[in-house]
């Protein structure tokens, strides 16, 4: 018999606690506190994907700009 009373009033408590703590929790998160997740990691990974992009662009595209080099002046600097 104790241990029911025990356990009904310790159940109370905690309904009671989960309730205002999640009541709580919901208003807080109505506002925004900070920056939008994606907003951040955009900023973060701007500069690496900049520098990778650039990487991949001059190691593939070299030889197109020697190609067009050779177009306009020739082999060896001599005009065809």
């Amino acid at each position: 018999m104790f241990f029911t009373k025990a356990l009904r009033s310790t159940a109370t408590i905690a309904m009671n606690h989960a309730t205002q703590t999640t009541t709580k929790t919901a208003v807080r998160s109505g506002r925004r506190v900070g920056e939008a997740w994606a907003v951040t990691e955009a900023r973060r990974l701007g500069p690496t994907i900049l520098m990778y992009g650039t990487f991949i662009v001059s190691v593939l595209g070299w030889p197109f700009l020697v190609r067009k080099a050779d177009m306009d002046i020739g082999i060896h600097g001599m005009k065809q």
